[in-house]
C-alpha cells in the first residue's frame, strides 16, 4: 500500500506533463493559425483599397468626359459643370484618404513582415522556423 501512493503520484505526475505539452502545442499551432489570418486579412484590406483607387480613377475619368461635353457643348452650362467639379474635388479628397490608408496598411504589412522575419517565423505554420546564425 505505501509502494503504491508514489507509484500513482509519478503516473499523475507524468500524465500532467504530457496534457500541459499538449496543450502548448496547440497553443502554438492557434497562434501561428491567427499570425496567418491577421496576414491575409491585411491582404484582403489592400486588395480592397486598390479596387476603390481603381473605382476612383474611372468615376474621375467619367467625370472629366462629363465637363468636356458639357463645354463643348456650346450652351451655358456653368452652373452643371461647377456641380460636376465639386464631384470632381470630393472624389479627389476622398482617393487622398485612400492612398493615406494603403499607404499606413502597406508600413503596417511591411512592419509585421520585418517582424516575422526577425523572429524566424518566416514560414508557414507546421514548417520548421529559419535557423539563427
Amino acid at each position: 500500500m505505501i509502494l503504491g501512493i508514489p507509484v500513482v503520484l509519478t503516473v499523475g505526475i507524468k500524465l500532467c506533463d504530457l496534457q500541459t505539452k499538449a496543450l502548448e502545442s496547440q497553443l502554438k499551432a492557434v497562434e501561428a493559425q491567427n499570425e496567418v489570418l491577421n496576414q491575409t486579412q491585411y491582404d484582403r484590406a489592400l486588395s480592397m483599397i486598390n479596387s476603390q483607387r481603381e473605382l476612383f480613377d474611372k468615376e474621375r475619368v467619367s467625370l472629366e468626359k462629363q465637363v468636356a461635353d458639357l463645354s463643348a457643348s456650346g450652351k451655358d452650362r456653368n452652373k452643371e459643370i461647377a456641380q460636376l467639379q465639386q464631384r470632381l474635388s470630393a472624389l479627389d479628397s476622398a482617393k487622398r484618404a485612400v492612398e493615406e490608408k494603403a499607404q499606413a496598411l502597406s508600413k503596417t504589412m511591411f512592419m509585421l513582415m520585418q517582424e516575422m522575419w526577425e523572429s524566424g517565423k518566416s514560414k508557414l505554420p507546421g514548417q520548421p522556423a529559419v535557423p539563427s546564425r
